[in-house]
């Protein structure tokens, strides 16, 4: 999904990073947070020495009905965001493998002339303005999620810059890069556009075998107390999880807890008092997108 016009309602950085940082990247994420983040990063880009950028970011999600929602954001010619998409060039495109690595890689066309499917894809990001550059590989933790950040410069060759230079310009890039996709993952997650929200709705009997559940009994003991198969109790279970967003058991009936859909006895199993004490705390708070 590309986006354009947002901005972050704060900074998530560490006293280090915030120590680290250089001007130039305290401008550019005061900007993302001020102003928009496409035009925070279209300064940055600029005061580092590159011509343009795209940055994008996907959700690795552990639950196994998850759907992730990757996001990019670039200032490159929206002809290009076309001809890239239509053709499938992120299979071509070599700057992704080497984002697959956490750090940075400088990068220009003429190393990858001999892979043939390289060479077409960088042929034709020529025309485009994308014929070196700095990649960042950002790898981010609850949720999970996956960030490149590709600065682009119009040269062939990045000669202009001495070791020393480029070991400068990379670590203000990566202290940028990974505050900026750790603050716009926590946004995105926050607003819960980063996985498509849980349905958060369980039916009478699904409530039930939850009830159950919490209450420390096993499949097998819920199936008695209904009378109905284990395998059918285990049916409703898996159905459970899915609605829930959740991993296992206890942590679907966390959530129930935290959004009232069961109610728990105190004198229940201790794992599951473990549970209600923990969605308790982590009961969700409500935030609008403005």
């Amino acid at each position: 999904m590309l986006i354009r016009k947002f901005n972050l309602p704060g900074i998530d950085w560490s006293p280090q990073e915030e120590a680290c940082a250089s001007d130039l990247v305290r401008e550019t994420l005061y900007r993302a947070r001020d102003g928009t983040v496409l035009d925070a990063l279209i300064y940055g880009t600029t005061a580092l020495g590159f011509d343009t950028f795209v940055f994008g970011i996907v959700a690795n999600d552990r639950r196994p009905d998850a759907e992730s929602r990757p996001y990019i954001l670039t200032n490159q010619a929206d002809e290009w965001v076309r001809i890239y998409d239509e053709r499938a060039y992120l299979e071509l495109d070599p700057r992704c493998e080497l984002a697959g690595e956490p750090g940075y890689a400088y990068w220009e066309a003429a190393q990858f002339y001999k892979n043939p499917p390289h060479k077409i894809f960088l042929t034709e990001a020529a025309a485009y303005g994308i014929r070196s550059g700095l990649v960042l590989g950002l790898c981010t933790r609850n949720p999970p999620s996956y960030a490149m950040m590709a600065l682009n410069c119009k040269v062939p060759t990045l000669s202009r810059w001495s070791a020393e230079d480029r070991l400068l310009i990379a670590g203000q890039a990566l202290i940028l890069g990974k505050v900026l996709s750790r603050s716009v993952r926590e946004f995105l997650h926050e607003q819960e556009l980063l996985f498509p929200a849980p349905t958060m709705q369980l039916n009478a009997r699904e409530r039930d075998i939850l009830a159950l559940a919490a209450s420390g009994k096993t499949s097998k003991e819920i199936a008695e107390t209904i009378g109905v198969a284990k395998i059918t109790v285990d049916m409703h279970v898996g159905t459970i999880l899915n609605k829930m967003g959740a991993l296992n058991r206890s942590q679907a009936i966390a959530k129930a807890i935290a959004h009232k859909l069961i109610r728990v006895m105190d004198d229940g199993h201790a794992e599951y008092k473990s549970a209600k004490i923990h969605a308790v705390r982590g009961a969700p708070r409500l935030k609008v997108l403005k």
